[in-house]
């Protein structure tokens, strides 16, 4: 019968697999700030437990993997509390695809133009299982945003921007959860 109170707060975890080291998972167009909120207060039952259904309503505004922080709050009958806190990694989705992309010899890793280059593909489950499926690849040219404009790699203001052409686009086959393409990009 005591009353309780759970909080918690989201944030942005890195994507990674252990069988696909070196693959990008995380949507670089995407940003996700922290959420904080209630998802329970009222009273235990005489057990000391509560039935408590969890919605973090994420939607699609997560570019992959996120942490979950929960901070559960006991009252006592005298006033004072009783505090836990725990995290769990918390998955939006039920797959990820993931890129890996080839260093480049030019200036910090730049890939050559008029040279094909193999772009890798990885496409599993949110537990890092393969899968084998369809996977739409498309490859945008950034305009109007130079190397030293990184802003903490924030591409989301960049991407839906007139000044963005896709420059590829092909549908690809992943089995057991890798693919890949070839790509060539031409002097702009």
């Amino acid at each position: 019968g005591l009353k309780t109170k759970i909080d918690v707060s989201v944030d942005q975890a890195g994507t990674s697999f252990d069988k696909f080291k070196g693959y990008r998972f995380d949507d670089p167009t995407k940003r996700f700030y922290s959420k904080n909120s209630t998802v329970f207060s009222s009273n235990l039952n005489a057990e000391g437990q509560a039935d408590i259904p969890l919605n973090l309503n994420i939607n699609t505004a997560a570019p992959g993997m996120l942490n979950a922080h929960f901070t559960t709050k006991v009252f006592e009958k005298g006033g004072g509390f009783s505090i836990d806190r725990k995290s769990f990694k918390y998955s939006p989705y039920t797959s990820y695809v993931g890129v890996k992309v080839p260093k480049g010899s030019m200036y910090a890793g730049t890939l050559e133009t008029d040279k094909k280059h193999k772009i890798e593909v990885a496409n599993v489950t949110e537990l890092g299982k393969p899968l084998s499926s369809n996977v739409e690849v498309r490859v945008y040219k950034i305009s109007w945003r130079w190397w030293w404009d990184n802003y903490d790699g924030n591409l989301a203001s960049y991407i839906s921007r007139s000044e963005n052409t896709p420059v590829y686009i092909k549908t690809i086959s992943t089995s057991n959860g890798k693919g890949n393409f070839d790509i060539e990009f031409k002097e702009w």
